[in-house]
């Protein structure tokens, strides 16, 4: 059913079509990096990095930055660097726009983020099996018919819960929130990425918790 509605909506999606591998693109800018580690800064690197914009490009064009600077490096023009007539550079591999250094370091940024996301990934995980791991241990029967609860439909438990939570989080939560912060969606979306990791962790804890006590009893 999932995927009939996701198929039903297709025609609704905005689809951007891929113009190269952003993973070629990061290993290029910081090859292009350690290659010209010596070179010295550039003064006004806003100015005077070269900066070069495909047809067509997809993306949303980035402003200089000032965090990590050793990657401005990959777009400093030299004499040994050639570009084609359209003003692109001729080798990737020797030289870089302003534009994909300041892309490497917006990934640079969210790493933090995806390590610290790991905990909340390692959540997910345990709330997708473990409940079926203590169903298999209890007493399933449903009434006098022999009928037995399959134990992997105990997830719909997590699913319910998550589903009421969106109506309160939207219709209660962020309502109030947006009151006292003044924020459109109520907290920030750091805000809610932490509060996401903090109940996650906790659910953790209260699960080790009820999982000692039940095979204490048992035992």
């Amino acid at each position: 059913l999932a995927c009939l509605i996701f198929f039903a909506g297709d025609k609704l999606y905005v689809k951007i079509k891929a113009s190269g591998s952003p993973l070629a693109g990061i290993a290029q800018v910081i090859a292009v990096a350690i290659k010209k580690r010596g070179l010295k800064p550039a003064k006004q690197p806003w100015l005077n990095l070269y900066n070069y914009y495909p047809p067509k490009y997809a993306n949303s064009k980035l402003k200089y930055t000032d965090q990590f600077r050793f990657l401005d490096k990959a777009a400093i023009l030299t004499p040994e660097d050639k570009l084609q007539p359209d003003g692109k550079p001729a080798d990737p591999w020797k030289l870089c726009t302003m534009q994909q250094v300041e892309e490497v370091k917006c990934i640079v940024r969210v790493l933090p983020i995806w390590f610290a996301s790991s905990i909340y990934y390692l959540t997910i995980t345990q709330q997708m099996t473990y409940p079926v791991f203590q169903a298999l241990q209890s007493d399933r029967r449903l009434g006098s018919g022999g009928f037995v609860i399959p134990a992997a439909t105990y997830v719909v438990f997590l699913m319910t819960g998550m589903t009421v939570f969106i109506v309160v989080y939207d219709r209660v939560l962020v309502p109030t929130m947006r009151r006292i912060t003044g924020l459109d969606t109520g907290i920030t979306l750091l805000q809610r990425i932490g509060t996401g990791i903090f109940f996650a962790t906790a659910s953790l804890v209260v699960a080790g918790f009820v999982e000692e006590r039940r095979r204490t009893f048992a035992l």
